[in-house]
């Protein structure tokens, strides 16, 4: 099995050491297999009252988390302060948490043809949010 790890400079929130008012991307938890993408982001659109173009949303369905990534930090307070109140988020015993950062990737399961520079490219990309790779590990 191959498997790299890149530490680099990640710029995500963590609820413990910055303040709620500087986090954009929230965490939620406990998504139910049948709450489509669309519902989900149409709830985010009335929890908080932003648009469709103000904000990401993406699935992990795997996980039954999902997470949106808001243009606005004031947007991200706004939706943790109104979500645990709705009641479809309620009903749905939806979880939203401020997402904490990671520092490090694990790839695993890479096909004998990946190459460790390519994939090192890929994570330290800022448009993929990556940063600068600190210690890194390959083991084919």
């Amino acid at each position: 099995m191959a498997a790299l790890a890149l530490s680099g400079v990640q710029e995500d929130i963590q609820s413990d050491s910055v303040e709620l008012s500087q986090a954009r991307a929230v965490l939620l938890e406990n998504v139910p297999e049948k709450l489509s993408r669309e519902f989900l982001g149409m709830m985010v659109e009335n929890i908080c009252n932003v648009t469709e173009d103000e904000f990401s949303l993406e699935m992990i369905r795997d996980m039954n988390t999902a997470v949106v990534t808001f243009n606005e930090p004031s947007a991200a307070e706004r939706f943790l302060s109104k979500c645990r109140g709705h009641r479809l988020f309620q009903q749905y015993q939806l979880q939203g948490r401020v997402l904490a950062p990671t520092c490090s990737v694990r790839v695993e399961n890479l096909p004998p043809q990946a190459e460790e520079v390519l994939l090192e490219l890929y994570f330290e990309n800022e448009r993929h949010g990556g940063g600068q790779s600190g210690r890194h590990y390959y083991d084919p």
